[in-house]
């Protein structure tokens, strides 16, 4: 090939590579043009559907069986609203609640026991008490002392005999007294 036509090429080459850099440009800036407008028109119309209502919210830690102050209560605006829910601190004030409620709950008749199916099984007089399960629970083929020792050097704190005491009623009875023996 001669020299010329290697040039020739050359800048032919030269010139689509400045076309292709200059559409890359054009096409970058429209698509981030394009990004922009539609983030914008999003966030118009997140601002202007989403209605703000008011809502009583507890500002601290409210106590089972301690009645409601005016002072742990405040009005707040919220996106998102549970089904009932009260807009007044003067609704709320006063109450006493069955159960425990954490700051920053919105206040509902649920929480208040006008609508808590759990609290209504708690009798008048007592509390309901919540317990961490931590304890281990040894189940499975015991049939002698022996067995449930096994459990309980394992980490249980609780041997459950089950298909045993099916077979044999005086089982259980025999496992204490074969635990109680050491």
């Amino acid at each position: 090939m001669s020299s010329n036509l290697i040039k020739i090429i050359a800048g032919v080459f030269v010139a689509l590579a400045v076309i292709l850099a200059f559409v890359g440009y054009r096409m970058s800036h429209e698509y981030a043009d394009t990004a922009n407008k539609a983030q914008q028109t999003q966030a118009q119309t997140q601002t202007s559907a989403t209605p703000q209502t008011q809502v009583v919210v507890a500002t601290k830690p409210l106590l089972a069986n301690e009645p409601i102050d005016r002072g742990s209560l405040k009005v707040v605006s919220m996106e998102i609203v549970p089904a009932k829910y009260y807009t007044s601190i003067d609704d709320v004030a006063g109450h006493i609640p069955p159960i425990d409620i954490d700051a920053g709950t919105p206040i509902t008749p649920r929480l208040l026991g006008d609508d808590h199916q759990l609290a209504r099984l708690v009798p008048p007089g007592h509390k309901a008490v919540s317990l961490s399960l931590t304890d281990v629970i040894g189940v499975g083929g015991i049939r002698t002392a022996s067995d449930a020792r096994e459990y309980l050097d394992a980490g249980a704190t609780l041997v459950a005999i089950g298909t045993a005491a099916l077979a044999d009623p005086r089982v259980p009875a025999r496992v204490v007294r074969g635990l109680a023996r050491g």
